[in-house]
């Protein structure tokens, strides 16, 4: 319609679909903060997973169009994370059992819609059931890798060499549906180290009083542009993969999720 109202309509609409972009983005960063739960797993639970993977695949290519398109589910993820280290983690230790379990039912209730996904990439295989069970054995063993907490180190070059190569594991491990980035985190012992550093940078920021935070900000920096580089490369891999052997793929996450809870 070209008439007021209808303009009006399309607006509404646009702004709709915007909200509903940085709500999902909330949710993704909130899971990416909790150990055990992955962003990828929440993405594939809010069908933007695909998305996302191409937007970042093309990052550098099309950097203005995938910051364009993917704009308000970045900010909504930077949101959902300051919301996660502030109220969930809280959560998680006053009521472990309840606020657990309401993440596991969304994982449950996300499997038989992505199994039907699964169904529709053809036959199955037994290549399939390879990287099913594949999937499985990494969540299983990865909460056993546990390396104790880093809580204090001295900050040097090396710290900050370190810091930029977990956040490219990390990241790209998070976008990974049923990997948890914060587990592997926690599996080289520098989860509540990052937690610690990201809860004075936020505070310094809403508090504008920055004593003292030059190196939670050097150590945050440091792993957010790693973190950058781990999504960009492990978007490029998924996407090929998913455009040449999609049955395949869809069973390794439908592994990872089933194993996940």
């Amino acid at each position: 319609s070209k008439n007021r109202y209808g303009k009006n309509i399309i607006k509404k609409d646009r702004f709709m679909w915007l909200l509903l972009d940085f709500l999902k983005g909330v949710c993704i960063g909130i899971a990416n903060v909790i150990p055990g739960f992955s962003g990828g797993t929440m993405a594939v639970i809010l069908k933007i997973y695909e998305r996302i993977i191409g937007g970042f695949s093309d990052f550098f290519k099309h950097p203005l169009k995938t910051f364009k398109d993917l704009v308000f589910v970045l900010l909504g993820i930077i949101v959902g994370i300051v919301i996660a280290i502030f109220t969930i983690t809280k959560l998680l230790s006053v009521f472990p059992i309840p606020t657990s379990l309401f993440f596991v039912g969304l994982i449950i209730g996300s499997i038989p819609n992505l199994f039907i996904t699964y169904k529709e990439q053809g036959k199955t295989k037994f290549i399939d059931i390879v990287f099913l069970i594949i999937a499985v054995a990494i969540i299983v063993i990865l909460p056993l890798l546990n390396g104790g907490n880093v809580t204090n180190i001295q900050i040097n070059v090396w710290l900050v060499i370190l810091m930029f190569i977990l956040g490219a594991i990390c990241a790209g491990t998070m976008i990974l549906p049923g990997v948890s980035g914060s587990l592997v985190l926690m599996a080289f012992g520098y989860y509540l180290f990052l937690m610690d550093h990201i809860s004075i940078v936020f505070k310094s920021i809403l508090t504008f009083t920055f004593d003292n935070s030059l190196n939670s900000f050097i150590v945050v920096l440091s792993f957010g542009l790693g973190a950058i580089v781990g999504i960009v490369g492990i978007s490029k891999i998924l996407k090929k993969l998913f455009n040449k052997y999609p049955k395949i793929i869809y069973a390794l996450i439908l592994g990872l999720l089933v194993a996940s809870p």
